[in-house]
């Protein structure tokens, strides 16, 4: 370690206990309070506060002067400000790129819980990842606190595509390290001070799969006047998955001490002009991170044309004649398509990777004629096994499966009346016998790829035993991403941390109810879509066109035609109910939309797919994105723009015929989606509201920048 010269740091000597840190360019400006219990942090770009908050979990300090240390490695200065509170413990504060700051805290051996919290305030926050209830900005909700990592359906609404990532309208930005010990959030959780006891700490909030969850709570629950959050953000790292209030698969279930590891929080904060300037830093650190991976641009038909999948219509009763008569059906009808996905239960039993002869007696002629017909060919696949499957009873293979630290197998429930096992990806071994499996399905029925689903390290069992020990569960994501998913061309998945943006073309949104509202229905489709590409997934299918048909959420027509009028302007569809089986204006007004994608939203799509697939930039981005400190624009989640010239307004609530549409500074017309993208003459100048623009059912009012 070469020393350099010390930066300027305030008022650190003349006012012990205090620390002023400037950013590498000067243009922020990080300060530590070193209140007793609770250190203060306070970022600021100019003369603006971007981001409060305090740490808490260090020890009693000695001593309240800062030991400060200066490197300089061969890229250029780095300062680190260090504050030692006992041998084990300590804080560490470092410059970091333009405008911030990485912050580590470690709590010591006798640590339970650190944790970094800061104040929301007036601001408008955004990120984290994909919620049952995708609230748009993130504070309309109430998110309890518990565990950060991939769920189907979490105990507190988080889903399948996670990253501790936020931006606000202040321009502030937090990046949580996603393997920092036992990572727990909460944003705007239930208050604490002894005003009102949560509900979850006399009934903790419990996880659950399959039928569980159509019963369950859609959470995090929307904030309401007689039901305010603590207006806080807060990130913990814990010695262990020990937050008794709420029940999931790696909660501690005993009290050895080796279940116990020495909590440290990790985490960058960084101050911007404005929310957008905030969103690209973010995206700009995916970059970097993703620099060393070639970049993966979806193919063009899977992202141009409809996907066809059988599962809302089929469910797991689907058989190869119901496959092939669907085909017929869509190209009879002369519609656009892509890949036909044949979804769950086309295998006799999970794991086995082989087709089920008795409802698939010829596979690879099924495939041949699917071909023939202009598909796209993949079947669904997920990394578990039954206990009664080939996969488990033979030996060789079964070792390749996760067990429990009692040397068994580890079995569990999910979302099928079977009892499975996982496929423990951290064993490179067991990746390879399971992508050999799927070559092997490629080359003798000719299939081009698959649809990965689950991937979530929330089925694990409880005390796992895998090959490699896994310093965050978000680790298993990675690695099914990563060593098994990324190896196929054609693929989609619907799980993703953060390092998964380059390991895929194509995510999918997680499965989405029969609905209309934000509560996992249409609206959510728009708010997810957003939420996604500001944490690096552009390339995103927005699930099944009218939702998954679950339960007693049947759609009806009018759903249907809208859900498809908006994944129209998105950056792929995917049909499975079909249209005409909802009556002959259903199937006409649905044409349409496929008409509307083919002669004007696609060619704008496609002129974002390389800066897509380069930057990471979003392909559908919020409206704050041209226009973000115009007062009220950020908090717009049911429109968007296709780059920075298209505005698409979709209709997400049902019997609505007029809504109000924000466009951005600009001169803007309307287009005539009917009339092969005719504008309107009338020229809109922004930023302005336009009030109650037609939205009739053949219409989505959409807008072109003259």
């Amino acid at each position: 370690m070469s020393h350099a010269s010390t930066p300027d740091v305030g008022a650190s000597d003349s006012k012990p206990g205090i620390l002023t840190l400037p950013s590498i360019d000067s243009t922020a400006e990080l300060t530590l309070a070193l209140a007793s219990p609770t250190p203060l942090l306070t970022l600021s770009v100019g003369n603006r506060t971007v981001l409060a908050g305090h740490i808490s979990g260090l020890p009693p300090l000695p001593d309240t002067r800062f030991t400060l240390t200066s490197v300089s490695p061969p890229s250029g200065i780095t300062s680190h400000f260090i504050v030692f509170t006992d041998s084990n413990a300590q804080l560490l504060l470092e410059q970091a790129g333009p405008s911030s700051f990485h912050i580590s805290i470690s709590g010591g051996a006798s640590s339970s819980v650190v944790e970094a919290a800061f104040n929301l305030g007036e601001a408008s926050w955004f990120g984290l990842g994909l919620m049952m209830h995708q609230h748009w900005p993130l504070q309309d909700g109430i998110l309890e606190l518990g565990p950060f990592y991939p769920f189907d359906n979490g105990p507190n609404g988080l889903c399948t595509i996670l990253d501790p990532t936020l931006v606000s309208t202040s321009g502030a930005m937090i990046v949580v390290d996603d393997t920092s010990r036992c990572l727990h959030a909460a944003l705007n959780a239930s208050p604490t001070d002894g005003s009102r006891t949560p509900a979850h700490f006399s009934s903790p909030m419990e996880w659950g799969t399959g039928v569980a969850n159509f019963v369950r709570d859609i959470l995090p629950r929307e904030q309401t006047s007689d039901d305010k959050g603590d207006d806080i953000v807060r990130f913990q790292s814990r010695a262990a998955y020990d937050w008794p209030h709420v029940v999931h698969p790696w909660l501690r279930v005993d009290d050895t001490s080796n279940a116990r590891h020495e909590p440290q929080l990790k985490f960058c904060i960084g101050g911007s002009k404005n929310v957008r300037t905030a969103s690209e830093s973010v995206l700009s650190q995916i970059k970097h991170e993703m620099s060393h991976l070639p970049k993966k641009i979806p193919p063009l038909q899977m992202m141009k044309y409809p996907i066809w999948s059988t599962w809302a219509r089929y469910k797991d009763a689907v058989t190869q004649r119901d496959v092939l008569d669907f085909a017929h059906d869509i190209v009879d009808r002369a519609l656009p398509r892509s890949v036909m996905g044949i979804d769950d239960r086309w295998s006799v039993k999970y794991g086995d990777l082989e087709f089920d002869k008795e409802k698939f007696p010829d596979p690879a002629a099924m495939v041949r004629e699917l071909h023939d017909l202009g598909f796209i060919v993949t079947v669904w696949v997920v990394p578990f096994a039954n206990t009664n499957s080939e996969a488990i009873s033979n030996p060789e293979t079964r070792r390749y499966f996760v067990h429990s630290d009692s040397g068994e197998l580890g079995e569990f429930a999910w979302w099928q009346p079977t009892t499975v096992a996982a496929l423990d990806v951290t064993n490179q071994e067991a990746c390879d016998w399971f992508v050999s499996g799927l070559q092997r399905l490629c080359s003798e029925y000719g299939l081009d790829g698959f649809k990965f689903d689950a991937g979530e390290p929330s089925f694990l069992p409880r005390k796992s035993l895998l090959e490699r020990s896994m310093i965050s569960p978000t680790e298993y994501t990675r690695a099914w991403m990563h060593r098994i998913a990324s190896k196929f061309e054609v693929s989609e998945v619907r799980s993703g941390v953060r390092g998964c943006q380059n390991a895929v073309p194509m995510f999918r949104l997680l499965d989405k109810f029969s609905t209309w509202g934000l509560e996992n229905g249409l609206a959510s489709v728009v708010s997810g879509l957003l939420t996604a590409g500001l944490l690096g997934y552009p390339f995103c299918i927005p699930d099944y066109i009218a939702g998954n048909a679950y339960g007693e959420d049947v759609p009806n027509a009018e759903l249907l035609v809208r859900w498809a009028q908006a994944s129209a302007a998105m950056p792929a569809m995917q049909f499975s109910i079909p249209p005409w089986s909802m009556g002959e204006e259903c199937e006409r007004l649905s044409q349409k939309a496929l008409e509307w994608r083919d002669r004007f939203f696609w060619g704008h799509i496609e002129k974002c797919v390389e800066e897509a697939a380069v930057k990471y930039l979003p392909i559908a981005r919020p409206m704050f994105w041209e226009d973000p400190d115009v007062e009220g624009v950020a908090d717009i989640g049911d429109q968007f723009m296709i780059g920075r010239n298209v505005v698409v307004a979709p209709v997400v609530e049902q019997g609505q015929r007029a809504r109000n549409v924000f466009l951005p500074s600009g001169r803007w017309k309307r287009v005539d989606l009917n009339k092969s993208g005719y504008c309107d003459p009338t020229i809109h100048t922004g930023p302005i509201w336009l009030q109650r623009v037609s939205a009739e059912l053949d219409e989505m009012p959409t807008f072109l920048r003259e």
